[in-house]
């Protein structure tokens, strides 16, 4: 299997003082791998789904799509390989097949 995701200590805050949504997470998703995002209110899945999915920058930390840093991808544009569903109360990431 090809390794289609990869998080390296990513973090990610909001608000003054900064409150951390992330910190620290790291996550490898291999092509074929369905991974559900769980935990309780306020715990960042949602932040975590955003930044795999390149809706928001990390502030520190890499994200890498199918072994290619993030850098040049521009920010709103999701990857064209992978499909981010949401339904009620579930956050899955999955490698979309054409």
């Amino acid at each position: 299997m090809s390794r289609i995701l990869s998080l390296r200590d990513v973090k990610r805050t909001y608000g003054e003082p900064p409150v951390a949504a992330c910190a620290g997470v790291s996550l490898e998703i291999d092509d074929g791998e369905f991974v559900a995002i769980v935990g309780p209110s306020g715990s960042g899945k949602t932040t975590l789904c955003n930044l795999m999915a390149r809706f928001w920058d990390v502030q520190s930390g890499s994200v890498r799509l199918g072994g290619a840093g993030c850098a040049g991808i521009q920010l709103r544009q999701p990857h064209p390989q992978f499909l981010l569903r949401v339904p009620a109360g579930l956050s899955v990431l999955g490698h979309h097949r054409q």
